[in-house]
């Protein structure tokens, strides 16, 4: 069974399957390696399947879609003296 856990401080993570970092928000439920070591770092505390089930599918999906785009973008250069 995959563990999951419900945030309680905000901190950078990679979702399981995620290739890019991005905020994982406090109050949200996470699962698998993710949860595993934001529980031990006390960053969340575990969820019983029957408790956060269906909002991890319903949340986590959310918030990757909106996340993974935005994040994906190339960084802006900074303009400097031409030589």
């Amino acid at each position: 069974m995959e563990m999951r856990a419900r945030v309680t401080k905000t901190f950078p993570g990679v979702p399981d399957g995620a290739v890019l970092t991005r905020q994982i928000t406090a109050g949200e439920i996470i699962r698998g390696d993710l949860a595993a070591v934001a529980v031990a770092a006390g960053f969340a505390d575990p969820v019983d399947a029957e408790e956060g089930g269906a909002a991890v599918s319903a949340k986590g999906a959310a918030d990757l879609a909106d996340a993974e785009p935005e994040a994906a973008k190339p960084a802006r250069r900074k303009r400097g003296k031409k030589r």
